[in-house]
């Protein structure tokens, strides 16, 4: 990624909300506990992507296509096309608000660092491990649960009152200055002792 291209401030995209995501087969995983969660974090991802459609109309969703997939809900598969590096990108420019939902193994997805590092307001899924800095109703918005897909647009509604994305975004781009930034990053990695 080039970060030079990455934005120096938010822009309005009339609250336009983006949520392109993908699903995990259950059953390429031989443990149990992760196989239900990936079942719980598939629904999520599809109830969200249906409701998102069925509520908004400035809304960019759907689901990364594969074999698992076209069989879960062939309805909402992104094309090739959309799934383009550069389109994604150029598409995260265009909107304000991202939904973000936890990752493998219960960390938060890396929905969190894109959408923070283009400026967007956040709308997530409890996130249950440490985040430095990352605070609940100032980085993000937090659904009661993970399965709570049916509080996304009452969030979002939240978000668009007065245009609160636009601060939201704000506070998100400079938290990734500090936090995502390469140069921040590994310094934030490494104790300042040792750089001495």
């Amino acid at each position: 990624m080039d970060i030079s291209k990455l934005p120096s401030n938010t822009s309005d995209q009339g609250g336009r909300i983006i949520f392109c995501t993908r699903l995990w087969n259950p059953d390429n995983s031989n443990c149990e506990r992760e196989k239900e969660r990936r079942r719980i974090q598939n629904k999520f991802r599809i109830s969200t992507c249906k409701i998102l459609k069925s509520h908004f109309s400035n809304v960019i969703t759907g689901i990364y296509p594969d074999t698992f997939s076209e069989k879960q809900c062939p309805e909402l598969l992104l094309t090739k096309k959309e799934i383009a590096k550069k389109v994604y990108f150029q598409r995260l420019k265009n909107s304000n608000i991202g939904i973000a939902d936890d990752g493998l193994l219960n960390t938060p997805g890396w929905k969190i660092g894109e959408y923070s590092l283009f400026g967007l307001a956040i709308i997530s899924t409890p996130i249950t491990v440490v985040t430095n800095d990352f605070l609940t109703n100032e980085n993000y918005y937090s659904l009661s649960s993970r399965t709570a897909f049916d509080e996304v647009p009452d969030m979002i509604r939240l978000l668009q009152t007065n245009k609160a994305y636009l601060d939201m975004g704000m506070i998100n781009l400079e938290w990734s200055r500090k936090k995502l930034h390469p140069q921040n990053y590994l310094s934030n990695l490494i104790p300042n002792e040792a750089l001495y």
